[in-house]
């Protein structure tokens, strides 16, 4: 379980350089972090893990070449996709694996670690390289991203001077960059153990040495403040049924003033703090956990008031709050790729609060929210059976 997914990625070290460089617009380089990446997979196991998922394999893997993609055509059979990406790979083309947390447990958890840390949206692609060869020209990406060198070494050019600042997603697909961009720039090789940041609309090109590379990329989206509005619409969408009738006519009085109040509603605390909620609630619910084993018949009904519990490491909940119902929405481990949730009265507002913000252990007589013994025991047994807590000692068991 990763409690901190920064830092189990900058091995210990203070995460308030990372947050200086993106606010600066300039790349961070940490040779050897001292963290130990094998859990994300080892290039020896990679061609293993990719044989073993070839439906995946032909839904996310692509070759790149010198800043093409190439494919060998539309419905082809997957057997004969498999066998065409590892040809491709020997004539010197990179493999590209989008959404490698759905065959990496370890990244998955580093993927809801990250976006609950960080509030972002975050996605997490893996690179695989053969000897002196380069996917991509030189270009730009629209969100900060974590290089993790899993394996063998890779030459990263990095412009000094030239960005794109606060590039939308149509920047980066439609803008090429000039060679001569690169005329001045830092050369970084990483190695096996090294992270490198780059931020937003840094322009830069990457190559590998005389090793085979395997590189993951950790793309973190922000939330901006346009990400902000639209989540304040959500939530408004949610709460008043105006906005959810057809958009016949002219447009009603009430939505001409809320369009030109749009900019006082953002600079309003609780709107704000609904929007933060929002957006959170929506990140929880594209979170997957990998599989887990805690769930039990008997687990739930053998708890009282001195169990100690946790939450089900790699899930992650948050709460809304809907007129005078209080909701606390979670990953769900027993309908995977679905979110799962609890809702009851207000009053049980700082309850849920503390299920979904407490990355610790706690007994089940410290649940707060002035209820009784038997409420307590009862919401923590609700819980259990839902896959949100597991009693600690089931995950201490688990782990020896």
């Amino acid at each position: 379980m990763l409690n901190s997914g920064l830092d189990w990625i900058l091995g210990g070290r203070s995460t308030a350089s990372l947050f200086n460089a993106a606010s600066a617009l300039v790349p961070l380089y940490l040779p050897t972090t001292g963290t130990d990446f094998s859990p994300l997979g080892a290039l020896h196991s990679l061609g293993d893990a990719l044989r073993l998922k070839g439906q995946y394999l032909s839904c996310n893997a692509s070759i790149y070449r010198e800043g093409r993609q190439t494919h060998p055509g539309r419905d082809v059979p997957t057997e004969i996709y498999e066998r065409w990406l590892f040809d491709e790979y020997t004539r010197g083309g990179s493999i590209v694996i989008r959404r490698y947390e759905e065959l990496n447990a370890a990244a998955q958890c580093l993927k809801n670690a990250l976006a609950i840390e960080l509030m972002s949206e975050i996605s997490v692609h893996a690179y695989v390289s053969p000897a002196s060869a380069q996917a991509f020209s030189a270009h730009f990406d629209p969100h900060n991203a974590l290089i993790l060198q899993l394996d063998g070494e890779k030459s990263w050019e990095v412009a000094r001077n030239h960005y794109i600042k606060y590039p939308l997603q149509e920047d980066a697909q439609s803008q090429s960059v000039p060679s001569d961009e690169l005329t001045r720039c830092d050369v970084i090789t990483m190695q096996r153990g090294d992270v490198l940041f780059i931020p937003a609309g840094r322009v830069h090109r990457v190559r590998t040495s005389s090793e085979v590379s395997f590189h993951i990329t950790v793309g973190v989206r922000e939330l901006s403040w346009e990400g902000l509005a639209v989540a304040l619409l959500k939530d408004a969408r949610m709460r008043d049924e105006r906005f959810r009738q057809p958009a016949k006519g002219e447009p009603p009085a009430w939505l001409v003033r809320l369009a030109g109040d749009l900019n006082a509603t953002v600079n309003t605390e609780l709107a704000v703090r609904r929007g933060f909620d929002r957006h959170r609630v929506d990140l929880v619910d594209s979170l997957t956990p990998p599989a887990r084993a805690y769930l039990s018949s008997e687990v739930s009904t053998a708890i009282g008031p001195q169990t100690m519990l946790a939450l089900v490491p790699g899930i992650y909940a948050a709460t809304i709050t809907y007129g005078d119902r209080v909701r606390l929405n979670f990953s769900g481990i027993s309908t995977p790729g679905r979110p799962s949730y609890v809702e009851g009265p207000i009053a049980l507002e700082s309850t849920f609060k503390y299920m979904a913000e407490n990355l610790g252990t706690f007994l089940v007589s410290e649940i707060p929210g002035g209820l009784t013994e038997e409420a307590r025991v009862a919401i923590a047994q609700r819980l259990i059976s839902e896959g949100l807590l597991v009693p600690a000692s089931v995950i201490s068991n688990q782990k020896t």
